[in-house]
């Protein structure tokens, strides 16, 4: 006899952490990096996650640090990002 059943997969968080970068004045953009955690079984960050992070457009001198965003980083269907 088969029985059917629904399944439903909720996906796995993962918790993505943008590395802190400065910029001289007139230079180009450095590049953005991060860490992520919350990886399952054999999943690398370059199997799951594309894209990448972007930072606030400007070149003020003396102004506030710029935010990095989330940009165009995105994660498979098996993930979510927290950011």
């Amino acid at each position: 006899n088969f029985t059917g059943s629904q399944l439903s997969v909720t996906p796995a968080t993962l918790n993505v952490t943008a590395d802190a970068r400065s910029k001289t004045y007139g230079g180009t953009d450095p590049a953005l990096t991060f860490t992520a955690t919350g990886l399952r079984f054999s999943d690398t960050v370059a199997s799951v996650l594309s894209g990448g992070l972007a930072r606030a457009a400007g070149e003020s001198v003396g102004s506030s640090p710029y935010g990095i965003g989330l940009g165009t980083l995105s994660a498979n269907a098996n993930y979510t990002i927290a950011y």
